[in-house]
C-alpha cells in the first residue's frame, strides 16, 4: 500500500510539473518527436516464497536437529538475471515523454541433490532433492519521464510507471532416509497456472546526445511487482502418517509452516496447495497455512543503451 501512495504522489508531482511548464515550451516551437530506446544489462528479482522456503529446509537439515543432517547446502534460484528492454518513447514536451516498453522473460529452474547423515561424519542414510522453477512472460510497461538538461549534451531523466507482469511457479521435493528407526520418506509435486498483476516502478538515468538523432543512455530502476492467489494443482504422499492430509489436488498455492511434526524437522516452510480454508493443525501435526504464496519479482535494474530519434 506504501509503494502505491508513494507512486500516486510522485504521478501527482510529475503531472502539476507537467501543467506548469510542458504547454509553454510546446508553444516556443517544440514539435512531439518519437524514439527507440535499446538497452541491456542485469536485474535483480526477490523471486520470494519459493527460494525462501528452501532456505528453510536447508538451515533445518544444516542444524541436526531432527533425523537427518545434511552437510551440503540446498541451491536456490538465481536472484539476478540478465535484461534486455526495448522502449518507444514520445516526446510531448522539450521535458516530458512517455514510454511503452517490453523486457525479456525468463526461466529459472534448478535441480539441487544433498545427501542425509544421522551426524556428522556418520556414513549416508539418505538424501534430499529439490526442483524448483519460476517462468516470467515478457513484462509490459508503461512510464512518464521528466528531462532535466545538465548540460548542451546531457540530460537526467527521472521516471515512474506502471507495469503488467505473468508469472508462474513449480516446484518437487524427495526426502528419504533410513537408518535405526526405520525409513522415512515424503515426496510432493506441485504446479501453479499463469498469473497477472500489476507493479509499479521508478528510475534515475541520464542521456547523452552524441548527434540530433543518436544519445547514449543509462538507467537505474527499481520495481515493485509481486503476484499471489496461485490456482495450482499438487500431488504428495510420505509413509510418516496414515493419511496426509495437508494438501488438496486442487486449489490455491499457500505458504505453509511446520512447528512440531514436520515430515523434515522442525519450523521450516513449504508451498502447499488447498481448496477453501486451509486446515490448522496445531499440536497434532504442528503445521498451518501461513498466507497465500508470492512470486516476487520486485527488484532493481541497471541498464546502458542507445537511444535513436526516429521521427
Amino acid at each position: 500500500m506504501c509503494a502505491k501512495k508513494l507512486f500516486y504522489l510522485s504521478f501527482s508531482v510529475f503531472f502539476t510539473i507537467f501543467l506548469a511548464s510542458g504547454f509553454a515550451e510546446e508553444s516556443n516551437g517544440f514539435k512531439p518527436r518519437i524514439s527507440l530506446k535499446l538497452t541491456g544489462g542485469g536485474s535483480y528479482f526477490a523471486i520470494g516464497d519459493i527460494n525462501d522456503s528452501l532456505l528453510s529446509i536447508d538451515r533445518v537439515l544444516a542444524s541436526g536437529a531432527y533425523r537427518a543432517y545434511s552437510t551440503d547446502n540446498i541451491i536456490k534460484l538465481n536472484n539476478w538475471i540478465s535484461t534486455r528492454e526495448a522502449e518507444v518513447r514520445f516526446d510531448i514536451t522539450a521535458r516530458f515523454s512517455l514510454g511503452i516498453a517490453v523486457s525479456n522473460a525468463f526461466h529459472l529452474n534448478k535441480e539441487s541433490t544433498v545427501p542425509l547423515f544421522s551426524y556428522p561424519g556418520s556414513p549416508s542414510i539418505g538424501s534430499f532433492s529439490s526442483t524448483p522453477d519460476v517462468q516470467m512472460r515478457v513484462p509490459i510497461k508503461f512510464s512518464v519521464y521528466y528531462s532535466l538538461p545538465l548540460r548542451l549534451r546531457l540530460s537526467i531523466l527521472i521516471s515512474v510507471g506502471v507495469g503488467y507482469y505473468s508469472g508462474k511457479m513449480a516446484e518437487s521435493l524427495d526426502y528419504e532416509i533410513s537408518d535405526e528407526m526405520g525409513p522415512a520418506w515424503y515426496i510432493s509435486e506441485w504446479e501453479t497456472e499463469w498469473k497477472s498483476s500489476f507493479g509499479f516502478h521508478g528510475g534515475l538515468g541520464a542521456e547523452y546526445h552524441l548527434s540530433k538523432r543518436l544519445s547514449l543512455v543509462i538507467e537505474a530502476q527499481y520495481r515493485i511487482a509481486k503476484i499471489r492467489n496461485f490456482e495450482a494443482t499438487m500431488s504428495a504422499d510420505s509413509n510418516l502418517w496414515d493419511h496426509i492430509r495437508n494438501y488438496d489436488p486442487e486449489g490455491i498455492l499457500y505458504l505453509w509452516g511446520w512447528g512440531e511434526d514436520g515430515p523434515m524437522g522442525l519450523g521450516y516452510r513449504e508451498l502447499i496447495v488447498w481448496s477453501g480454508t486451509p486446515p490448522s493443525y496445531k499440536v497434532m501435526f504442528g503445521g498451518a497455512a501461513l498466507r497465500k504464496a508470492i512470486l516476487d519479482l520486485s527488484g532493481m535494474s541497471l541498464r546502458l543503451g542507445i537511444s535513436v530519434k526516429l521521427f
